[in-house]
């Protein structure tokens, strides 16, 4: 996509994959640079490419635009990098890729390594490359003729090469201040000489910019914050902004009228006041100016502990996030309840949250029931202060971990605990903040009998997390997860 950088509307869209695509593209004079290693837009029986095209245009511009694409190379961690006419890309599998630029044709290629998750760098003439177990320093022959089919291509030759026994380089080195900047999963080197003075090319001057005085009329609005979360009764001013057609500020004055719809009442000077009743609710704001109306703006209007949810509305809770599009409503039971389904075609492992991030030392309880599919038991469980009581269904055991952006587990404790399918059981878990950490507490017991006195789990976390909104987990990857009488109240 290209994007309005003041406004965030879309100017145009490429489309090079049906899926996601996880890499950087550079742009130079007027070409876009980029790989995937998805499946292809026109051809999804095809796993990767890198290609170009002419960033001109307004709304689809996939076959208008496209220069060049060389399919099947894996390039979906890394950037591409731009020297003296040639591209060069690391395919995932540790190959750099050199291209002509301007025709798209394969130059040579040169093996580095076994994974590459890093992007390169160039500077003094050379490129700083870093593989899983090794650093390299490269040096780009311009004389080398084309040769594709080669293993070591001469047109780029290997001047270092430093293996790191014992570390793995997962980040892209970067040079400032003429050394070189290598962070490794242990470490962060630096190397250069320290008498060494840097110079460096100078930054080009910005393109220039269509003077905004000369065209002063209103073709979009925009309402800030366009996200609140406030409590009951509370008052938040809106901003209002108001751009010309190619996104740049419109100073003039304009009369606005802004409208709600839902929860809560605007002033005609953009004042949001919340109701100031205790219930869970939501609105809508928007804005018109001279016809144009605004984007909506979303309030969510959610009062202090204590919270209880019984479902008999029949509804999943609005202020929730990541809940309506994983979740429905149905009998279970004789009583309505939440329904986590395994048919989403994303989310089906996946948490929920129900409030403020700043929510600290409290209780949060829900009742959970899962199905059984072949074999496989899901996992369930609750969230309290970013951190997870998880039913497992497949171990068939219970467990309190913190968040974590990979699989291992910083913090966790787990215990064998067995349970069952096609039954009901309550989960209670319990944050509090000590002077150097949080103490976690958790329990299980089957619903309808007596709650135990004892705490079935519990945990201390020496580097804690301090504050972090109620939520819920589950995984329905497997089998549907039921979920009732949802409750969240502060510690006694």
């Amino acid at each position: 996509y290209a994007i309005q950088p003041r406004t965030g509307k879309i100017i145009f869209r490429f489309d090079a994959s049906t899926r996601g695509i996880n890499t950087p593209p550079i742009v130079v004079d007027g070409n876009v640079y980029c790989g995937h290693a998805e499946q292809l837009f026109d051809d999804t029986t095809t796993l990767g490419a890198v290609f170009s095209f002419k960033a001109t245009g307004e709304g689809d511009i996939t076959k208008k635009s496209l220069r060049w694409q060389l399919p099947e190379k894996a390039v979906g961690k890394s950037a591409p990098l731009l020297l003296d006419g040639r591209v060069y890309y690391l395919e995932d599998g540790g190959t750099m890729f050199a291209i002509d630029a301007a025709k798209g044709t394969l130059l040579g290629k040169l093996k580095l390594g076994r994974v590459i998750t890093s992007s390169a760098v160039a500077g003094d003439g050379k490129i700083y490359v870093s593989e899983y177990g090794m650093f390299s320093i490269l040096e780009p022959d311009l004389t080398a003729k084309a040769d594709p089919k080669a293993a070591k291509w001469k047109g780029l030759k290997v001047l270092s090469q430093v293996r790191l026994d014992g570390d793995e380089l997962w980040g892209s080195p970067i040079i400032s201040h003429g050394k070189i900047f290598i962070p490794t999963l242990e470490k962060m080197y630096c190397i250069g000489r320290k008498d060494w003075k840097p110079s460096t090319d100078p930054i080009p001057p910005a393109p220039k910019e269509d003077d905004a005085k000369a065209d002063q009329k209103v073709a979009q609005a925009q309402i800030s914050p366009v996200e609140l979360l406030v409590k009951p009764g509370e008052k938040v001013k809106l901003n209002l902004k108001l751009f010309n057609a190619k996104g740049q500020l419109v100073t003039a004055d304009a009369k606005a009228k802004f409208s709600v719809e839902g929860a809560g009442s605007v002033s005609d000077t953009g004042e949001y006041t919340a109701p100031t009743d205790t219930a869970h609710v939501f609105a809508k704001i928007a804005a018109e100016v001279d016809g144009v109306k605004s984007p909506l703006s979303r309030a969510r209007v959610i009062p202090a502990l204590p919270w209880s949810f019984d479902i008999s509305d029949k509804q999943v809770p609005v202020t929730w996030i990541g809940a309506r599009y994983r979740h429905q409503v149905r009998e279970a039971d004789g009583n309505p309840a939440l329904v986590k389904i395994t048919t989403i075609p994303k989310g089906t492992r996946s948490q929920l949250w129900m409030g403020q991030p700043s929510l600290h030392d409290y209780t949060i309880q829900a009742d959970f029931k899962t199905s059984i599919k072949d074999g496989k038991i899901p996992d369930v469980g609750l969230i309290n202060q970013r951190y997870t009581l998880a039913l497992m269904g497949a171990h068939q055991q219970l467990q309190i971990r913190s968040w974590v952006p990979r699989l291992e587990l910083r913090f966790a404790k787990t215990l064998k605990f067995a349970w069952e399918a096609n039954k009901w059981y309550t989960l209670k878990f319990q944050s509090e903040n000590k002077d150097d950490r949080v103490v976690l507490r958790g329990k299980v017991w089957p619903k309808g009998t007596d709650e135990p006195s004892d705490w079935t789990i519990e945990a201390a976390d020496l580097t804690p997390n301090r504050i972090g909104s109620p939520g819920l987990f589950g995984n329905a990857s497997d089998a549907e997860i039921l979920i009732d009488n949802i409750a969240v109240a502060p510690n006694k």
